[in-house]
């Protein structure tokens, strides 16, 4: 039961932060909704399955929110070169 919350907050927050991205964007609020789902998840993660655990799973959910960040453009965005 513990994975299966994990990975509905994970997959709620990758659903969050598409649609801040792609649909609303300057809202805000799927934004934060979506950071809340993350730092939930995080701290379950580290709280059932332990620190190496954690650690793995959190550099791949940061990996994927990186991957999030460069489809929407926003790196050209910010840092024009």
């Amino acid at each position: 039961m513990e994975i299966i919350t994990i990975i509905i907050l994970f997959l709620f927050c990758t659903l969050l932060l598409a649609a801040e991205l792609f649909i609303l964007p300057g809202t805000g609020v799927a934004g934060i909704a979506a950071i809340c789902c993350l730092v939930g998840a995080n701290y379950f993660t580290f709280v059932w399955f332990g620190l190496t655990t954690g650690l793995w799973l959190s550099a791949a959910r940061y990996a994927d929110l990186s991957d999030c960040w460069h489809a929407g453009g926003y790196e050209r965005s910010l840092w024009p070169l």
